[in-house]
């Protein structure tokens, strides 16, 4: 499930075909964008096949009608209109699963305002019951569904956030078979609990829980850029001991993370995790599990990435190798499309640094906003420099321009070509000259002691 990044131009409609967003991929072609009308800001969505036909159907949560929207799909890509139901108030995530075992798909949404999860009912038709309400503590938002008491009902894990004092929670609401949940029962999660998956990531055939948050550490703001919040987060695993209970979590990684998702990138057969890495980074990351409830981490450069990146994992060029979507919010939104190599490594994404110039060999606002920002979230002038095979006073200058005007100013010029060249020839004369001059003076020396010999 995409949380957050599926919401989609307006909020009245949702774009499926990546979302309506500009995609970035090493040599892969895809359609357009088709919209297709929802409720009000839809915030994530989740697919199913719910009227049991082989085609593949959608719904999606919208926030601001609180209501569910039902896409039931044609099997040719496109999907019949929205049919829509009312759940909780600012349902934040979906999820599909047979609550009553049925064998029939069924909803869960959490509901954020209310503090409550809703089951609707599938019929088998594409049609739903009514929303059952049950408790589910403070504003839950991501949600995921497993047996995680070995009784054969489907449970529910959601986290919890307080506003108040950033405390982050997981509860478990234990099914009871009939599409009915119990009372939810919390554990402390850290910080602003913020994403979740579920898998078994130490073999033992229990369900554990994956809990990454962004909230924590001093409260920070950087400058000149739209953002105020905690620079630090971490990922912690919830082993779990098979009867609803887990064991105390334990630290995977620490960064600020926005979104979590669940593959096996080297084949292996053992879970593995993909990063989006929030504010104050611009790397994505893929975690390769032991099999034992750690993992062994892999930067996966962004190249520009920044924050507020949601990850979903899909095999999508058909080699059998799972492939890692990245969403960049910043400074334009991009979808991203990092083909997997199957051995946990990826392909690189086009717009290397040596070909972000257009053809007249400008840079682009966006790219100079991007290293702008990177320059102001305290990355080195010169490193960068290097990188992006930019001069250092040219760098100084676009950070310069944003801070006079904002990304207005950093519009593309032909002059900054020119000026670049010039500084580069300014360089070069300065070290001719310098050369000159000490050549001058190795000669006058060697002349000076040709005479005293004399």
């Amino acid at each position: 499930m995409l949380r957050q990044s599926a919401a989609f131009t307006t909020g009245i409609t949702i774009s499926l075909m990546f979302l309506g967003f500009p995609l970035r991929t090493p040599g892969q072609s895809y359609t357009s964008a088709k919209q297709y009308p929802a409720g009000t800001t839809p915030v994530a969505v989740c697919v199913g096949d719910f009227n049991r036909d082989g085609k593949t159907d959608v719904a999606a949560a919208n926030s601001g009608s609180a209501n569910v929207s039902v896409l039931l799909g044609n099997g040719d890509g496109t999907f019949q209109p929205a049919v829509n139901y009312s759940v909780g108030q600012s349902p934040s995530s979906i999820v599909m699963g047979d609550f009553n075992g049925d064998g029939k798909q069924d909803l869960a949404v959490a509901n954020s305002a209310d503090g409550t999860v809703s089951i609707l009912l599938g019929s088998g038709d594409g049609t739903f019951q009514p929303a059952m309400n049950f408790d589910a503590g403070s504003s839950p938002g991501a949600i995921v569904v497993g047996d995680f008491n070995s009784d054969g009902h489907l449970d529910i894990a959601v986290l919890n956030s307080d506003p108040t004092n950033y405390e982050g929670k997981v509860s478990i609401l234990l099914g009871n078979g009939n599409g009915t949940l119990k009372a939810p029962v919390s554990f402390d999660a850290g910080g602003s609990a913020n994403a979740l998956v579920v898998a078994d990531f130490n073999g033992d055939k229990k369900l554990d829980l994956a809990v990454a948050n962004t909230l924590q550490g001093e409260y920070t703001c950087v400058p000149f850029i739209p953002f105020c919040g905690h620079p630090n987060g971490n990922l912690s695993i919830f082993l779990g001991n098979g009867d609803g209970t887990f064991q105390t979590p334990l630290p995977a990684f620490d960064a600020s993370i926005s979104s979590l998702a669940l593959g096996d990138f080297d084949g292996d057969g053992k879970p593995d995790l993909a990063l989006g890495l929030g504010y104050f980074s611009h790397l994505g990351n893929v975690l390769l599990g032991n099999g034992d409830g750690t993992f062994d981490g892999t930067a996966v450069t962004d190249q520009g990435l920044s924050a507020n990146s949601s990850v979903a994992i899909a095999d999508m060029n058909g080699d059998k190798k799972a492939d890692l979507l990245m969403l960049s919010a910043e400074p334009i939104p991009f979808l991203n499309l990092f083909l997997g190599n199957g051995d946990g490594s990826f392909q690189a994404l086009t717009g290397a640094p040596e070909e972000r110039r257009d053809r007249r060999g400008r840079w682009s606002a966006k790219q100079k906003y991007a290293a702008v920002l990177r320059l102001l979230r305290g990355e080195d002038l010169e490193t960068l420099s290097r990188e992006l095979g930019v001069t250092a006073v040219t760098l100084s200058g676009w950070r310069d321009q944003f801070l006079d005007g904002g990304a207005a100013n950093l519009k593309a010029r032909g002059a900054d070509v020119d000026n670049e060249e010039t500084q580069r020839l300014k360089s070069l004369v300065a070290d001719l000259s310098m050369s000159n001059e000490l050549l001058r003076e190795k000669i006058h020396r060697m002349e000076a002691g040709r005479s005293h010999d004399l």
